[in-house]
């Protein structure tokens, strides 16, 4: 895929991803671009990439991990995810259901949030979302059960 075409498939999620990520649509723009450029890089190397998708996912990844780095140097706080920002991702009926899926969504750990969102929402495989995230398939897969165990928990709903 060429650069242009990578950002037409991927931009609009990449920058959801970031955006949840880093708690900052601001931030978002930063990191998106970067990945970009980073993407860029591997524009002539694109036949030993076998998933585009997860790729472009483990650049943005990469690029948000950079950006707490960062950050955290400059300040010390921890970026925690905001529920508020459960529109991104939900459009549901009523603002009650974005706002009570923000809540759960915080209510889980930063991995099991991340990989929910990269399964349910962008539709990666556990495979991809591995390899985006630097975890085995097994450990995405772990993840995502314990995390929407909880979030049946947190809805009240049986298995």
């Amino acid at each position: 895929m060429q650069l242009d075409e990578l950002y037409d498939a991927y931009g609009d999620a990449l920058y959801r991803y970031l955006t949840l990520k880093l708690g900052s649509a601001h931030d978002a723009e930063d990191a998106l671009q970067e990945t970009f450029v980073r993407l860029a890089r591997y524009v002539g190397r694109r036949r030993f990439i076998r998933d585009p998708k997860a790729f472009a996912f483990r650049c943005a990844y990469n690029e948000a991990n950079r950006f707490w780095k960062k950050r955290l140097r400059r300040r010390d706080e921890e970026i925690a995810f905001r529920p508020d920002l459960a529109s991104l991702i939900f459009q549901g009926p009523h603002e009650a259901s974005e706002i009570r899926l923000g809540e759960a969504l915080a209510a889980l750990s930063a991995e099991q949030r991340e990989v929910i969102l990269l399964k349910d929402f962008e539709g990666l495989t556990f495979r991809a979302i591995g390899s985006a995230c630097g975890v085995s398939t097994h450990t995405a897969a772990s993840r995502h059960r314990y995390g929407m165990d909880r979030l049946r928990a947190y809805f009240g709903e049986k298995k």
